[in-house]
């Protein structure tokens, strides 16, 4: 989902570590990667979104495969959000790299497909 219009909180448990708005997207975890929502989403103000379903965005990321690597990037980044700093660097590359294959396994983009 791309979050067109209006503002999102992003939670994790009780406590609120990120706000969505225009631009930003979520969802992505079980269209990408094949995992549940990490945070508690609600709407702050009235919200529009788009969806983009997997049969939608496979033809995308099978054209330009190096963005499996920037949302697996960024699914690392955001499954952080909520936890305290003390979060090993090792853990955030580990993460990062299961998701890439996920993704990759997903959408049957493998090393083949990139560019050189």
């Amino acid at each position: 989902m791309i979050v067109r219009a209006g503002i999102i909180a992003m939670r994790k448990g009780d406590e609120e570590v990120a706000r969505l708005a225009p631009g930003d997207f979520f969802g992505e975890q079980g269209s990408l990667a094949g995992l549940a929502e990490q945070h508690g989403l609600y709407a702050v103000t009235r919200v529009t979104v788009y969806e983009i379903d997997q049969t939608a965005f496979a033809p995308l990321l099978r054209e330009r495969p190096e963005l499996a690597e920037d949302l697996a990037a960024h699914l690392a980044h955001r499954e952080g959000f909520g936890v305290h700093s003390g979060v090993p660097t090792i853990h955030n590359e580990r993460s990062r790299l299961d998701l890439l294959k996920g993704i990759r396994s997903i959408f049957r983009v493998h090393r083949e497909h990139l560019n050189p």
